[in-house]
């Protein structure tokens, strides 16, 4: 497929897409949640055994294990505040059939299930139409609204929780016309969708959805959509002027930090360059690179509490060695962080959705489609940093 030809079935797909949006299974809470600080102690009695569903070997090994390390940092933790008899079975799902590790964590006794850890596992776990126990699982599928399951609550790192956040932190700035640059798969389209609809049902309108694949085609999409034709630069004394059009004021940008490093570029050198930038937290590796991340200047976004405010939190939950697991692997040590003390605190927080609990993954609360939705915190790459802002 050439790129013309590439470019034109994205846009045909993005037309539907923009066409034809429909409101998002979930907003953000209008009012502000009442926090609820962790508890330190099981709040149910009757858990006493608890069983971990994770990948530990693999190619998934890493991000198991940092789940797992993050779980067991925060529960010995815990007991240096207060005894308990909880006991913590951990079982590999890479080469088993998880339905069936489910069924036999039941029948040896397990009173809450963590996990698993990947969407096909939960999906797959979202089969049962009803759980013998509470049972967290560590991802999210994308029909979680419309498949309740008694006793399952569904808490993963949702991108799409992500660009709903960012699109109502854009509205509440007073922006109203939206550009989206997404990568040309199945996730960016995706996340492409739910920014859109998001920001339709804010009432804000999108001009279109620039598609990419790679640095080229990134820069030949932006040109082609956005009608701008470099080809002058190379006349003599022409002088390039960015896109003019008054119907863009906000960008939205989903990227990883390697591809924002060469996207963003192209951004304040296509469009006025005072036209700001959002993004998820993909666009932010969670390690301070001043000198790389100088190319993702200025753009806004959200992440979580462990990454931007790693000092306050830190410390106290270090229990185990530094090297236990990679850097790379921060936001799935703190979700395991988080699964502790959702387990412990889950009552409180069924019992009413205008509850927050502090977690190291964001603020989080339940709704009423036993999701676990997270409330982050924002930043903008200021002189290369990521730097808290209100």
């Amino acid at each position: 497929m050439n790129k013309k030809t590439l470019l034109l079935w994205f846009i045909i797909n993005v037309t539907l897409i923009v066409g034809c949006s429909s409101k998002p299974s979930f907003i953000p809470p209008s009012q502000p949640l009442q926090t609820l600080k962790p508890a330190s102690q099981v709040t149910t009695p009757q858990i006493k055994k608890i069983t971990l569903l994770l990948p530990l070997t693999g190619n998934l090994a890493n991000s198991g294990k940092a789940v797992q390390n993050g779980f067991l940092a925060a529960y010995y933790q815990s007991l240096q505040h207060e005894k308990n008899t909880i006991s913590i079975n951990v079982v590999d799902t890479t080469s088993t059939n998880v339905k069936e590790l489910y069924n036999r964590s039941i029948s040896q006794g397990s009173d809450f299930i963590i996990g698993p850890l990947t969407k096909s596992d939960v999906q797959t776990i979202t089969t049962f139409k009803r759980l013998a126990v509470p049972t967290l699982v560590l991802n999210t599928v994308d029909n979680y609204s419309s498949n309740i399951i008694p006793n399952l609550y569904q808490f993963g790192l949702s991108s799409r929780d992500e660009a709903i956040q960012i699109t109502k932190k854009a509205w509440d700035q007073n922006l109203r016309k939206a550009l989206i640059i997404a990568p040309n798969n199945t996730r960016g389209r995706n996340l492409a969708a739910a920014l859109n609809d998001t920001w339709q049902y804010f009432g804000g309108t999108v001009k279109t959805i620039i598609p990419y694949n790679d640095i080229s085609s990134a820069n030949q999409n932006i040109r082609t959509t956005l009608n701008i034709n470099s080809d002058k630069n190379l006349k003599p004394n022409a002088k390039f002027t960015t896109y003019e059009g008054n119907d863009i004021d906000v960008v939205f940008l989903i990227a990883s930090p390697e591809q924002g490093r060469e996207v963003q570029p192209l951004i304040r050198f296509y469009i006025n360059p005072n036209i700001p930038v959002y993004a998820t937290s993909d666009i932010y590796s969670g390690i301070m690179q001043a000198s790389l991340d100088s190319d993702l200047e200025g753009i806004t976004f959200c992440d979580m509490p462990w990454i931007l405010q790693a000092d306050k939190l830190r410390e106290p939950l270090m229990s185990l060695p530094r090297n236990s697991y990679a850097r790379s692997q921060e936001r799935l040590y703190a979700l395991g962080i988080d699964a502790y003390y959702l387990m412990l605190n889950l009552n409180q927080l069924i019992e009413n959705s205008n509850v927050g609990l502090e977690g190291a993954t964001g603020l989080l609360n339940i709704d009423k489609y036993h999701h676990v939705y997270r409330t982050l915190i924002f930043a903008q790459i200021r002189n290369g940093v990521a730097t808290p802002i209100k």
